[in-house]
């Protein structure tokens, strides 16, 4: 005799199973539009909005950030928000590498400016493309707690400085197009605008990415733009640090600040979307495309990293000169010459000579008396 077969109810699908289906075929989609990560039919205005977007894109935009990019696990929402950077031609910079001699330095093999700081806010980046803005708060945070007391930095002065950059409107969300770090760090420096009361001095573009190492021991941080590949959100999603994974599409652009370099599979540690991010060399050397370095009162002279083995006073009339604005690091003004000598001094009377004035003034004093 058959034994009855048990009917089983049927599994209800978890956000995590729903959230990682959609990535695939939001993947799969993607392929098919070039490259652009849809995670669902548009509405008529957002399909509006899109063509009115092509018609303006610039082909160095990466961002992607017109929408939120679900993580495998559904766990969270982030945003992408770094265009690619300006062709030289168009905004010139200053590059660190001319003033910058390794040689003077002597850098442990371990740089840790990421432990200490106790949080790691998002800043909004999981809802508006202020990548670039929040990398500006993260790297107040560091600079301040390794030096002193670490800043509490306000979300809404970040998305203040995202919003001058980029004229995303935050009462309405209009103009969440993403910022290039260049512009981002060209209005810290220019527009005298403090981010929770911090300016900068100056700041220079790091070609040469094997000194990330070096540049983060001598200025607290070094600011990174990267392509993002679809397999850093699973990673970041499954608590992995980011490694190059074959055949992953470019889904974004994204900013970060470097806080930690050490040694090991995995020497680098960034802050991304609220918490520490491992990545592997492989990682920077394929996906990252800019490095920036930033000198700020916050961290010089501060630490005692710098300045040895940067020169500053090239630098800053280098930066006088591209911009004509002052030079914030003038080379020290010479001592004046030294004074003439005056007249000598009279020679003191001598002891007799004391006595007859003396005797003088006695006298003088009678007759007056008399």
């Amino acid at each position: 005799m058959k034994k009855p077969v048990k009917k089983t109810k049927p599994t209800k699908p978890t956000r995590a199973s729903v959230s990682r289906a959609r990535l695939k075929a939001a993947v799969a989609r993607s392929k098919a539009h070039g490259g652009h990560l849809r995670l669902g039919p548009k509405t008529a205005a957002q399909t509006k909005k899109a063509a009115a977007a092509k018609k303006k894109a610039v082909k160095r935009t990466l961002s992607l950030n017109d929408r939120n990019v679900v993580t495998p696990k559904g766990s969270w929402l982030m945003k992408f928000g770094r265009n690619a950077k300006h062709d030289e031609a168009e905004k010139p910079r200053l590059e660190l590498d001319r003033y910058l001699d390794i040689n003077a330095l002597a850098v442990p093999s371990v740089v840790d400016f990421a432990s200490e700081v106790l949080t790691w806010p998002v800043y909004g980046n999981a809802d508006i493309g202020d990548c670039t803005a929040a990398c500006v708060g993260h790297q107040i945070q560091a600079w301040t707690r390794y030096t002193g007391t670490e800043v509490d930095v306000p979300e809404d002065e970040i998305i203040q400085l995202y919003s001058a950059v980029s004229g995303y409107d935050p009462k309405t969300g209009a103009n969440d197009n993403g910022a290039v770090i260049q512009d981002v760090l060209t209005y810290w420096r220019k527009s005298g605008v403090p981010v929770a009361g911090h300016k900068i001095l100056a700041f220079a573009e790091l070609k040469d990415l094997s000194k990330v190492h070096d540049a983060l021991w001598m200025f607290g941080s070094v600011y990174l733009g990267f392509n993002c590949p679809g397999s850093a959100l699973q990673q970041f999603d499954n608590d992995e640090p980011w490694d190059v994974v074959q055949g992953s599409q470019i889904v974004g652009g994204h900013a970060v600040p470097l806080q930690y370099a050490g040694t090991g599979s995995f020497p680098y540690q960034v802050v991304t979307w609220g918490k520490l991010e491992g990545m592997s060399q492989a990682f920077l050397d394929t996906y990252v495309d800019e490095a920036w370095v930033i000198i700020t009162d916050d961290w010089l002279g501060k630490n005692g990293h710098t300045p040895e083995g940067l020169d500053l006073q090239a630098l800053g009339a280098d930066l006088a000169a591209l911009t004509g604005d002052p030079n914030p690091f003038p080379a020290p003004t010479p001592p004046g010459p030294p004074a003439p000598p005056g007249p000598p001094a009279p020679p003191a009377p001598s002891p007799a000579e004391k006595v007859v004035e003396d005797i003088r003034q006695l006298c003088r004093d009678l007759q007056l008396a008399l």
